[in-house]
């Protein structure tokens, strides 16, 4: 069998505590993967009424999930839309579709 193939876990002391690593058979030692976090956005994109788009709007990801699906982004995009109708005088059309960004 050929040097580096087969692949057995070692406890291996680093520091103060003890991980679980993996060692190949020439020593060398494997990459481990990186633990998936939590995203604390998802991201929209915006199709309004009038033609007009509006990418990667930011909703916290603690509002969706629930039994009503994406509606609470809805509500909060229209919501930051009349905020900033408000401020800049110029009002938004009606929000025709909107979909997930597709991840990066």
């Amino acid at each position: 069998m050929p040097s580096g193939l087969c692949v057995r876990p070692v406890r291996v002391p680093t520091g103060d505590f003890i991980t679980d690593d993996f060692i190949t058979d020439d020593g060398g030692a494997m990459a481990r993967n990186k633990k998936q976090t939590d995203n604390a956005f998802v991201l929209f994109d915006i199709l309004y009424e009038d033609g007009t788009r509006s990418s990667n709007r930011r909703i916290p990801s603690t509002l969706l999930g629930g039994l009503d699906g994406d509606a609470p982004a809805r509500d909060m995009i229209e919501e930051q839309d009349r905020k900033i109708a408000e401020m800049s005088g110029h009002p938004r059309a009606a929000i025709k579709t909107m979909i997930r960004a597709s991840a990066k």
